[in-house]
């Protein structure tokens, strides 16, 4: 079910970018179901809330489906939390610890992204050497430097 869902992003988001986001199909599988498969997984469904994101009114350059621990976060806002980010091109996916970009864009205004930078590699001295299974410390969507995907590359902290 993941692995086809994914696929199936992969495939079709291109084309679906250019259809009304609306109740669109696709729209459906990361804001829904992904998110529901993904909770069913998880042992302490009080505690993890998933959700998934393909833009608000338009479609996102980049959608992405987070696991949110509620004791740190519950929105993609703030905190730290694995996501699934898909590239702009969709050539690929990332499996990513990454932190919520919106807080530090409204509090540190100069430069947002360079404060992202500073704080994941500061969660990277905290965990020590790399997982073997997420030895990607930056990681490349292949977005605008303008777009908030953009922002989600020096936000990231290890990733696969």
């Amino acid at each position: 079910m993941l692995r086809d869902s994914i696929e199936r992003v992969l495939k079709e988001y291109k084309v679906a970018r250019t259809e009304p986001l609306a109740g669109h199909p696709l729209g459906r599988v990361i804001t829904r179901s992904l998110p529901e498969y993904i909770t069913g997984l998880v042992k302490a469904p009080t505690r993890y809330k998933a959700e998934g994101s393909v833009g608000k009114g338009n479609w996102a350059v980049c959608p992405w489906i987070s696991i949110f621990d509620i004791s740190i976060t519950e929105s993609a806002q703030s905190g730290y939390y694995p996501v699934y980010l898909f590239r702009e091109d969709m050539t690929g996916v990332y499996l990513s610890l990454n932190q919520g970009v919106t807080d530090i864009r409204e509090t540190h205004k100069e430069n947002p992204k360079k404060v992202l930078q500073i704080r994941a590699a500061d969660y990277r001295a905290q965990i020590g050497p790399l997982p073997a299974n997420f030895p990607d410390s930056e990681i490349d969507l292949r977005s605008g430097s303008s777009n908030l995907a953009s922002f989600y590359e020096p936000g990231n902290i290890c990733a696969c």
